[in-house]
């Protein structure tokens, strides 16, 4: 090997291309290296990972001759951030059950966002029992992982209480427990962690906002919702998103104020998104508002003219206004341009596993 060309340059090498995108240079090299080691590998799958190619990263790591923590959680948080959540818990258990490698704080934050997603507790409480028994140091982020799963899972007493039991609360513990008690219908409550976390000194983020907002959406709560939009950029300095502004759509239309909510979107700095049309036209649904529905409809076929769920709002708003006309144009569009809505899924834990389930599937026993 020549002098100065050892293992640690390429490495090097390897993860500089990878991380800017070169994956054809960096996957020569990789090829090409005399020797290769474990972050030789580690550097490759993250690299796929990042360029969105996770079925290439999973076939490198399935062949690696030995993996390490980082190995393993790469993997783990690759399929977990792309809500591939069964394949995200099947390789977690896998790694346990080969017992050649101990979890991180990642690999156990991976682990349980995945459990959040899929609502299984049981799994979820077991990673909880691991970490304890393991002694793993209980730091901020964890602690917020716990309580995000906890709270999504639906057992938000144990949430709370694993909150005020923390020893540091950074601004991730703060906003799952003001996020995790909105989703769980606690409006009121999830306001007062927020003015305690004022209290506390703690700086809020537009993370924290977007749990707020939803409080206020889930509790019909319009004038907070107000004031506290409001008060993002004249207190806080943080720019509303297109998810702030699609919560605030969303409180409005619920409350009648259509014609509020169609200014707010008129008045965003970006381009409404389909949720927020989605939103709108959820609103008009609602409160039988055909008109707003043919404006929204018009910005709606610029954005996104192939969203199965808006085509099938728009058509159940002209039946109700008995404009069976329009009705059964949106359904022609659908047949026509053979655009299909995905079949709804939920899962169900039982025994520890987690089995889905989508719309007609009789998959299952």
């Amino acid at each position: 090997m020549p002098v100065g060309r050892n293992t640690v340059t390429w490495n090097s090498m390897i993860s500089g291309f990878a991380r800017c995108g070169f994956l054809p240079l960096a996957r020569k090299l990789f090829d090409d290296m005399p020797e290769r080691n474990v972050i030789s590998w580690n550097s490759m799958i993250a690299g796929y990972v990042l360029g969105g190619d996770l079925e290439t990263a999973r076939r490198l790591f399935d062949k690696m001759p030995e993996r390490d923590v980082v190995s393993w959680s790469c993997m783990i948080s690759a399929y977990a951030q792309s809500n591939l959540c069964r394949d995200a818990l099947d390789l977690f258990n896998e790694m346990l059950s080969e017992n050649a490698t101990t979890p991180n704080e990642v690999t156990m934050m991976s682990a349980l966002s995945v459990c959040a997603q899929l609502s299984a507790l049981e799994q979820g409480k077991w990673i909880h029992a691991y970490i304890d028994s393991s002694e793993m140091r209980l730091s901020d982020n964890l602690g917020a992982a716990l309580i995000d799963m906890y709270a999504k899972c639906g057992n938000i007493k144990t949430a709370v209480e694993l909150f005020w039991k923390l020893d540091r609360r950074n601004v991730s513990s703060w906003n799952a427990l003001i996020t995790g008690l909105a989703i769980n219908g606690l409006a009121h409550k999830s306001l007062e962690v927020f003015a305690e976390m004022k209290r506390s000194e703690m700086k809020p983020n537009d993370i924290t906002f977007l749990g707020i907002l939803t409080a206020c959406c889930h509790g019909g709560l319009v004038d907070e919702g107000r004031r506290h939009f409001d008060s993002m950029s004249k207190v806080y300095g943080i720019q509303p998103d297109v998810k702030h502004y699609g919560c605030m759509v969303d409180l409005l239309g619920r409350a009648g104020l259509l014609e509020e909510a169609e200014q707010l979107v008129k008045s965003m700095p970006m381009k409404p998104d389909v949720m927020i049309l989605g939103a709108l036209l959820g609103a008009c649904r609602i409160h039988g508002d055909d008109g707003l529905a043919d404006r929204v409809r018009m910005d709606f076929f610029d954005l996104n003219p192939r969203n199965a769920g808006c085509h099938v709002l728009l058509s159940h708003i002209y039946a109700a206004a008995d404009r069976w006309a329009d009705a059964s144009e949106m359904r022609n569009i659908i047949s026509a341009q053979g655009i299909k809505k995905e079949p709804g899924s939920s899962s169900i834990e039982l025994d520890g596993a987690v089995n889905e389930y989508s719309v007609g599937d009789n998959s299952h026993p």
